[in-house]
């Protein structure tokens, strides 16, 4: 086997075996392309080995290769897009503009688990919520 198969045979082998371990993505990432590196004199992203294991985990990352070789039914060509809604001095230029899209309901999910981590026999924490109430009621004025 060349050189190039052996690594590749040696990393998705420890990608599998890492993440039936329990170990992230980019743990796994990290560690594999410090002994590729070691073992085949090749450099190879830490991040590039990360996608790779989410992959073999079964997340959906974009790739260039597409995962089924059935070829899809012909359809109808897509209509052609009116360019006047795109930005950019010209008619026509710049990419289209899109809605904004809002990350309130992550941030509040991100809120509410911080808050959790607060210990119910932490001296500080009627005081602290009671804080965080009259901030969030300021914000409420102010919309």
């Amino acid at each position: 086997m060349a050189n190039k198969e052996v690594c590749e045979v040696f990393i998705e082998q420890q990608i599998e075996e890492r993440l039936q371990e329990g170990k992230t993505a980019y743990s796994i990432g990290k560690e594999l392309s410090l002994w590729v590196e070691k073992l085949f004199q090749a450099k190879i992203p830490a991040t590039t080995v990360e996608k790779r294991a989410e992959r073999i985990r079964g997340k959906d990352f974009p790739t260039n290769v597409g995962n089924d070789l059935t070829p899809e039914p012909a359809t109808e060509k897509e209509p052609i897009q009116d360019f006047k809604s795109h930005g950019g001095a010209r008619e026509g230029a710049g990419r289209p503009r899109t809605e904004l899209v809002s990350e309130a309901a992550m941030i509040v999910d991100i809120c509410i688990r911080t808050l959790e981590r607060i210990l119910p026999k932490d001296p500080k924490r009627t005081v602290e919520l009671v804080r965080l109430q009259n901030h969030v009621q300021k914000l409420m004025k102010e919309m």
